[in-house]
């Protein structure tokens, strides 16, 4: 093993070598107004953290033991919405080394996992009051205290299709949140933001029992799980009949009939095991269900108020050369494992009908035309996301994101290659930059 130094951290790495569709929708927008194994997935991370952060510059960032000198000991409570072997918590589990290894063991955390401290509809509150310190959370089960999460949530459509959307996403609204709308709504609310979003699903999945839906005939009063207000609304566009079942109540649900379908993320259907229970998969690059972000990592306020500068530097340093790069390819990952083990288990993909594909596509332009509409500064507030997104679309694709991993079928095949975050993760982190405390 050898020691890397590189922007004031140091990592521990081996020593060794390296081995008519949703775009014209989104054009018509803008116009009118690999899986891998734990030990290699691990090293992989800490390879990009080290690049990422080499990228920066590291502007003052100190070296030495006086950069410690201030950073109390402390061990922050930090809880993980998942359980332990899902990749957002694999991700603490990336930041957590970072951090300690960037304080000299004087920041640690103490994990809790699965809401075991607050219901994900709860974590604003305990994040407020002081009885968690970390946390993601889900800002989309309370909309009125975070109306502009809200607003992007329902503008979603905007995203290309996974797995380009998923590096699209993040940039594009990592790039619109640091423009000043997070900061004051999380602070509002007792929160400091430290990514928004830490997430990004580019489209949630239609997964179905027996029958499939590729028609608006098939649709037709089917009963459907959604994760969302908004993903129900676009539910009830398809004829569909939305639930609002909950993640332990799922399996089952499917299993007897109870709920016919679900919208929910490719991991989730991994995660919860429905695999087993689901026969059919509706997979649609042209169109199909919004994505989500709305899952973002905040601190409490108030621990962050109390932290000298330069353990908030660490703290902001290592969530996004840490914690985004680990959870996004963990994500990455997690859907072309998924999908393997669907097919595997006999689930049938289908793609939907055109009458199908075009009433969804019309009732997302027209969320985006009320979104204009509704706000004295919508057609601004539309302008800009739809700028933003088509910005980082193209830088994406000029890192050579399209070309490394491929199509939806290829990358979710397994056959798209060892992901390489370390060109886009730099750019979101020299985005950060300018925020750095």
């Amino acid at each position: 093993m050898r020691k890397v130094s590189c922007a004031g951290y140091r990592s521990t790495v081996p020593d060794r070598t390296a081995t008519h569709s949703r775009k014209e929708h989104q054009m018509r927008v803008a116009s009118s107004p690999a899986r891998a194994g734990k030990k290699l997935y691990i090293v992989a991370v800490v390879m990009t953290v080290m690049m990422a952060a080499c990228s920066t510059g590291g502007a003052d960032r100190g070296s030495g033991a006086d950069r410690f000198a201030d950073i109390p000991e402390m061990t922050l409570r930090v809880q993980s919405a998942n359980a332990p072997d899902t990749a957002p918590s694999r991700a603490f589990t990336v930041w957590q080394e970072a951090v300690e290894e960037a304080t000299d063991g004087r920041l640690t955390f103490e994990m809790f996992y699965a809401g075991a401290l607050a219901p994900l509809d709860e974590v604003e509150e305990a994040l407020s009051s002081g009885l968690v310190d970390i946390a993601t959370h889900v800002p989309a089960y309370s909309p009125a205290e975070f109306p502009h999460d809200s607003t992007v949530q329902r503008l979603n459509s905007l995203v290309e299709p996974a797995p380009l959307g998923t590096l699209q996403g993040l940039g594009a609204q990592t790039e619109f949140a640091l423009g000043g709308w997070a900061e004051d709504q999380f602070a509002a609310q007792g929160l400091k933001p430290l990514l928004v979003p830490a997430a990004m699903i580019s489209s949630m999945q239609l997964v179905c029992g027996d029958e499939p839906v590729r028609s608006l005939a098939e649709a037709e009063g089917i009963r459907v799980r959604v994760p969302s207000e908004h993903h129900g609304t676009e539910a009830t566009a398809l004829g569909m009949t939305p639930t609002a079942t909950t993640n332990a109540e799922l399996y089952e649900a499917v299993q007897r009939g109870i709920v016919d379908c679900a919208v929910m993320s490719p991991q989730d259907v991994r995660d919860l095991g429905l695999v087993d229970v689901i026969d059919h998969w509706m997979l649609d690059q042209q169109a199909g269900f919004s994505g989500f972000s709305s899952f973002h990592l905040s601190m409490s306020k108030s621990t962050w108020d109390t932290l000298p500068v330069e353990a908030q530097r660490v703290l902001w340093d290592t969530a996004g050369e840490a914690y985004l790069p680990a959870i996004t390819e963990g994500y990455l990952n997690d859907v072309a494992e998924t999908m393997s083990q669907a097919a595997d288990a006999g689930v049938q993909f289908h793609s939907w009908r055109d009458d199908l594909r075009e009433r969804m596509l019309a009732h997302q332009s027209a969320v985006i035309d009320s979104v204009r509409g509704e706000k004295d500064d919508g057609e601004a507030v539309v302008a800009g996301v739809v700028e933003t997104h088509e910005k980082w679309a193209k830088l994406v694709r000029d890192l050579g994101y399209e070309t490394q991993l491929g199509s939806f079928e290829t990358w979710s095949s397994g056959s798209a290659g060892q992901l390489q975050l370390d060109s886009f993760i730099g750019s979101v982190v020299e985005l950060r930059e300018a925020h750095r405390p």
